[in-house]
């Protein structure tokens, strides 16, 4: 008598990076990857499965620029199936600047039906990465017209009025 044994699941491979950039607004960014596993077991059912296991920014402290909902949509953004990974997200990231990121990571693996101890694969890591961009600086108002008149010999003409700018990047 031969008795079989669980063979784990095997994750072949992955696309272990997304890298993004910051669109302005609320413009979509979404990433994809490819992903492969095995389990010797033919009759075995496998299912992949992620959690996050970061969030960290370049800038500093990600709830200064974020609410918690926010932050939640990032990370939530990503999903995994049996054949891939996907991220979704059209949080207004604006206020990354050139040179700044974002860097989530998610762990992924892979569970057999077999409920033994060997079940699930070796974790395999998948990290975002979005890229902030310099967002072009907007005048939001200007005093447009400044009227003077001629005065005499060298007599001083001054007018003056206001100008009002913003930035996204923060």
């Amino acid at each position: 008598t031969i008795n079989g044994t669980n063979d784990q699941p095997v994750i072949d491979s992955i696309a272990a990076t997304g890298t993004l950039s910051e669109a302005d607004g609320n413009a979509a960014l979404s990433a994809s990857g490819t992903l492969t596993f095995s389990d010797l077991d033919a009759t075995d059912g496998v299912t992949v499965t992620a959690s996050n296991t970061g969030i960290s920014w370049t800038g500093g402290t990600l709830d200064t620029q974020l609410n918690n909902s926010d932050i939640s949509s990032l990370i939530n953004a990503f999903s995994i199936d049996n054949n891939g990974w996907y991220y979704n997200t059209n949080v207004n990231l604006d206020f990354l600047a050139n040179g700044e990121s974002i860097t989530l990571t998610y762990s992924v693996v892979a569970t057999d039906d077999s409920a033994t101890a060997n079940a699930a694969s070796d974790a395999q890591t998948v990290t975002i990465t979005i890229n902030g961009t310099n967002d072009q600086p907007v005048i939001d108002s200007i005093a447009a017209t400044g009227t003077l008149s001629e005065a005499d010999g060298n007599a001083a003409l001054s007018a003056s009025g206001t100008l009002t700018f913003s930035d996204l990047d923060a």
